[in-house]
């Protein structure tokens, strides 16, 4: 007879095959027969009015300050390091660049363009 690691490790092998079809047949929704039927699980309302008609993010901006102006870090490519630009909310993309040449041309740095 042959003991063998090869024969033991295919024996083991044919068993969890069969393990891991039961476990993974809860994941495929189908219930194995072997399995009693539970009651569903009742999950904790961590956020009750996420789904009511009023906005919970609304309450949140409403109730804290108001952003008057924003920093922003801006790298133009092929420059030594990043620009800081203070702009308000409001401002576009064509304000942030005419800010950052008029922040290039302050610190006295080239850029290409």
């Amino acid at each position: 007879m042959s003991t063998s690691k090869t024969h033991r490790r295919g024996h083991e092998e044919k068993n969890l095959k069969g393990k891991l079809a039961q476990r993974s047949s809860s994941f495929h929704s189908s219930i194995p027969m072997t399995m009693a039927p539970q009651a569903e699980l009742r999950r904790p309302k961590t956020l009750p009015d996420l789904l009511s008609g009023r906005s919970v993010f609304g309450l949140l901006v409403e109730g804290g300050p108001q952003l008057t102006k924003l920093l922003l870090n801006l790298t133009v490519q092929r420059s030594l390091g990043p620009v800081q630009v203070v702009m308000s909310p409001d401002s576009t993309v064509g304000d942030l660049i005419m800010a950052a040449l008029r922040q290039y041309a302050k610190e006295g740095r080239l850029f290409q363009l």
